[in-house]
Formats: C-alpha cells, structure tokens, sequence
C-alpha cells in the first residue's frame, strides 16, 4: 500500500489536473490529527472551515 501521501498525489494530480507544484503547495498545510474513540470533532454550535481525510476509523455525522 502507498503511503497517503502518494495516494493524495496520485488523486489530485491524475483526477483534478492539479500540478505538482500547486500539490505541494496544498499538501504544506496539511497537518495530521488524531481523535480518540467517541471525541466530537465538530461541535453542534461550531462552524467549521477545515477539511477532513480519514485516514482510518469511522466517522458519523448528525443533524
């Protein structure tokens, strides 16, 4: 298995014409984040700007 690094790469450069460079550019402000089990990561009174890649786990949203 690639890393998901590559896996990203190989998904925004073959799928949304993205250039390397502009890649690299996007993936500098990337920043790995761990949740424990049950952890709300959005809270029902928040907006949220981020954007999230499940590397591995389950997620469940509501409203």
């Amino acid at each position: 298995m690639q890393p998901i690094r590559e896996e990203i790469r190989d998904l925004f450069l073959k799928n949304y014409q993205v250039e390397e460079k502009d890649f690299e550019l996007l993936f500098s402000k990337f920043r790995r984040v761990e949740y424990a089990k049950g952890e709300i990561i959005i809270g029902a009174d928040r907006l949220s700007d981020e954007i999230f890649l499940v590397e591995s786990g389950l997620t469940r949203d509501y409203f």
